[in-house]
């Protein structure tokens, strides 16, 4: 059906000659977002395809692989990162990193691995460009100006086929056609078919060159590499009419010509998409915002997304003026992410401290429920780092600290903890806060955090009226090891995780463990005999998981990191088996990035529901 159709379109075409005005709209301008903080450090725009400035100094020969982002000053892994490393090692596991991992720890150790500027391994045989996989990556990623920055710095990249699609993909994803077409004409005949004959054909028809569109899909047609959703709105731009409107790979030239044919994304697409299409469906413009704001939650929970951005779109939804007047309770009525949009925007305006931890209080609560705490909690973050902790707070401590760790703001977590600590012994639910966060600020600080104290602002009857004086809370130390603390947190597990009481308590002394902290042999003989009750994950390929022994222990730095993180990509954090994550903590440890290990730990624990 499809083919005949396309048949008289092209019968038409050639008989009326059709060379309109260019057939297509963007159907709304996609959000132009304010740029915000970097997700995972800083990375300059750059335009894909363009020519960077570059400053001669002298007349050294640069590999182009070994271009980056990051020198060691900057959080770069070293210009010797891949010193021992053999070149086929890292060609073939460099494309099985993990692009969608959850865990801002994670994903910031990948972020680097991939902008360091380093040597890049030895090996005679180059079966893949690596500045190619690294740029790929970032975008798959949607870590868009990243992968455009780095691509912007790779020489040769106008006769490199994988480097040129990548650049063509960044300007599809940002919805900006004039551009995509503009490297697509200049590259589709130089690199074969497949993904150019398909761009070609796509900037075809939006330029109203309906004849050469039309018979470029018929060519597509005798090859087998053209879909039907494809051909379908390919039809619509040259002035059919929809006859099915089938998904099609979530791709983002499909993305591109979905908006051009003003065509709604499918909901599939947030389903089972990458973080890349998901932040472009974000930060589209020719979708439902129920489902954009879906997109983008999964998009910032996946890390493609800034939790500003994030916090741009809730500020889009509209609210009635009642859902404003009560928003505790219409948010409760919804009980999805409208709902705590809403409570986000509430906590924003309000100021008297305690209406604002109400709000906060509640969205932490039911994003939990959702399964979407740590995206909750990095909304949060801004706002409680703006609160003082207070003798009027004591009830919102543990889930201040408990989300301020969640959102990376383990410095200002510890202050919550104290103010908890110091009511414990009066207050039931401040020492319930106490017993449970303090496995995760253990794991989080050690024993060696220097964290500034912090004062509680009181009203004071003297010297005059109004005066304020200021009463240090309990002194700022470091998180001291205590077997009555580590039996007092595996008390709260029986009682209010009973299902998973075993499971949290493996996970959290496997990286104990991991970190050299001084478990006793009780503490693991009193889990003899129990059972796991988690679906049990199938445990990373012996090479991967030997070769990662291998590599920490000699100091590869670059590898043990990569290899960490493929094993992590084999069933992410929540699905991880506790050893698997005592291995990939240990190896960083070992390869000086403790504090990494650390941050991936409490990530860890977290999404585990410590």
């Amino acid at each position: 059906m499809i083919a005949s159709r396309a048949s008289k379109l092209v019968a038409l075409a050639l008989l009326t000659g059709l060379a309109a005005s260019p057939a297509w709209s963007q159907g709304g301008a996609p959000l132009r977002l304010k740029p915000g903080a970097a997700l995972d450090g800083p990375a300059p725009a750059a335009t894909p395809g363009a020519e960077p400035q570059i400053r001669v100094e002298d007349l050294q020969e640069v590999d182009p692989e070994a271009i980056g982002l990051l020198e060691e000053a900057q959080g770069g892994f070293g210009a010797g990162m891949w010193q021992g490393t053999p070149r086929v090692v890292v060609e073939r596991l460099l494309p099985r990193l993990p692009t969608d991992l959850t865990g801002r720890a994670g994903r910031a150790l990948m972020r680097r691995l991939l902008l360091s500027t380093a040597r890049p391994p030895a090996g005679d045989d180059k079966g893949a460009n690596l500045a190619a996989l690294r740029v790929d990556q970032l975008l798959v990623m949607g870590d868009f100006t990243a992968a455009a920055e780095l691509l912007g710095a790779a020489p040769g990249r106008a006769t490199d086929a994988d480097l040129m699609r990548a650049a063509v993909q960044l300007h599809l994803y940002a919805y900006d056609h004039e551009k995509a077409c503009a490297l697509v004409r200049k590259s589709a005949g130089n690199f074969g078919a497949g993904f150019w004959q398909r761009a070609l054909i796509y900037c075809q028809a939006l330029a109203g060159e309906h004849t050469e569109a039309l018979f470029g899909l018929d060519l597509l047609r005798e090859t087998g590499e053209a879909d039907e959703a494809f051909i379908a709105l390919i039809e619509v731009l040259v002035g059919g009419d929809i006859v099915e409107d089938a998904p099609g790979q979530a791709t983002p030239l499909m993305l591109a010509l979905r908006q051009a044919a003003q065509r709604p994304v499918p909901a599939v697409y947030v389903v089972s998409s990458k973080p890349a299409v998901l932040r472009a469906i974000a930060e589209g413009g020719n979708v439902d915002m129920a489902l954009r704001l879906e997109a983008a939650q999964r998009a910032e929970a996946m890390g493609a997304l800034s939790s500003e951005n994030l916090a741009a779109i809730f500020d889009l939804v509209d609210f009635t003026a009642e859902e404003q007047a009560d928003p505790a309770g219409a948010a409760q009525a919804d009980g999805g992410l409208r709902g705590e949009a809403l409570l986000y925007r509430a906590a924003r305006e309000r100021v008297v401290p305690t209406a604002r931890a109400e709000l906060l209080r509640q969205m932490l609560t039911q994003a939990r429920q959702r399964g979407a705490y740590a995206t909750a909690a990095r909304l949060a973050a801004p706002m409680l780092a703006e609160m003082r902790p207070s003798s009027e707070l004591v009830w919102f401590a543990g889930d201040a600290a408990r989300a301020l760790l969640a959102g990376g703001r383990r410095e200002l977590a510890l202050p919550w903890y104290r103010l908890a600590q110091s009511s414990a012994s009066t207050d039931g639910n401040a020492a319930l806060a106490e017993m449970v966060l303090w496995p995760i600020l253990r794991l989080a600080l050690g024993s060696g955090a220097a964290v500034a104290p912090v004062a509680e602002v009181v009203e004071a009857a003297a010297p005059g009226p109004g005066a304020v004086v200021t009463r240090r809370l309990a002194p700022v130390s470091p998180i001291a090891w205590d077997e009555a603390h580590l039996s007092a947190w595996r008390s709260t597990r029986e009682v209010f995780a009973p299902d998973a009481a075993n499971d949290q308590t493996m996970m959290l002394f496997a990286l104990f463990e991991a970190l050299d902290e001084p478990l006793a042999e009780h503490d693991w003989q009193s889990l003899v005999g129990t059972r796991a009750t988690a679906l049990a994950v199938r445990a990373p390929a012996a090479e991967l998981w030997f070769g990662l022994q291998r590599a920490a222990e000699e100091g590869r730095k670059g590898e043990t990191i990569l290899r960490a993180l493929v094993m992590l990509g084999e069933g992410g954090l929540t699905n991880t088996d506790p050893i698997v994550l005592a291995a990939v903590v240990r190896s960083l440890v070992q390869v000086g990035l403790a504090e990494e290990a650390r941050a991936l730990a409490v990530d860890a624990a977290l999404a585990a529901g410590l």
